[in-house]
């Protein structure tokens, strides 16, 4: 054993590694590929949803069509109802989601001191209950209301450019 162990560091082996040039251009091929897709995804997403939309509007505007409708009123006519129901669903919404952020962080303290109430009361967790009331939930429920209007803001963006 020792015999081999000498013989091996006497002469070590080179390893080499080429590259074809096809190879090469392939990588690189990936990598400016995934470099365009990450720049213009939102394109991409908007295409997406215009091809759902168009599926999905067909039906309905070839339906129209049927009832002699003319093509462009039909067409007209589903996106307008279409957008109305976008809008009437964010009415419904939007009011219930605010509604209920308020309630949460109006009785964010009652929920807190209920929680380490209960919390005392069970042996194993009993020491965790100190931890919870000296928590600042508002510390927690601000970035969350931040975060909650940058999606509704996000959202209707994505409405407006639907």
């Amino acid at each position: 054993m020792e015999h081999d162990r000498r013989r091996y560091d006497r002469h070590p082996q080179i390893i080499r590694h080429e590259f074809a040039l096809r190879s090469v251009f392939s990588i690189i091929a990936i990598a400016a590929g995934l470099w365009l897709l990450v720049q213009l995804w939102q394109i991409i997403l908007l295409l997406i949803i215009a091809l759902i939309l168009a599926g999905t509007v067909s039906p309905l505007v070839a339906w129209l069509k049927q009832h002699r409708f003319p093509h462009t009123a039909a067409l007209g006519l589903v996106l307008v109802l279409f957008v109305l129901a976008i809008a009437g669903l964010g009415a419904l919404v939007i009011p219930a989601l605010v509604t209920q952020m308020a309630a949460l962080v109006a009785s964010a303290p009652v929920i807190q001191e209920q929680l380490a109430d209960y919390l005392a009361s069970l042996p194993i967790l009993a020491g965790s209950a100190s931890a919870v009331r000296k928590a600042q939930p508002m510390l927690l429920l601000e970035p969350l209301g931040a975060y909650a209007l940058t999606f509704a803001s996000a959202a209707a963006q994505g409405v407006i450019l639907g």
